[in-house]
């Protein structure tokens, strides 16, 4: 789970770096939580890297996606 100071682009550099450097299980998640600001650059993060998102949700100002490395979970 990733809880980064909203507006600091901290998480997606953090989802980044666990799947370019492949450290998490094969069927392991990441969830991100971050700002309605920072929704955007998830969708974009989401067009160069290879994660895969399985849920988004949305509470308030404040979303919450679920990712995995292996697009068959």
């Amino acid at each position: 789970y990733l809880d980064p100071p909203y507006n600091s682009g901290f998480g997606i550099e953090s989802v980044r770096l666990i799947s370019r450097y492949e450290l998490l299980n094969e069927d392991g998640r990441i969830i991100l939580e971050v700002s309605k600001r920072e929704k955007n650059s998830v969708n974009r993060f989401l067009d160069e890297e290879v994660v895969f998102l399985l849920k988004q949700y949305k509470y308030g100002e404040t979303y919450l996606y679920h990712f995995c490395m292996n697009e068959d979970y």
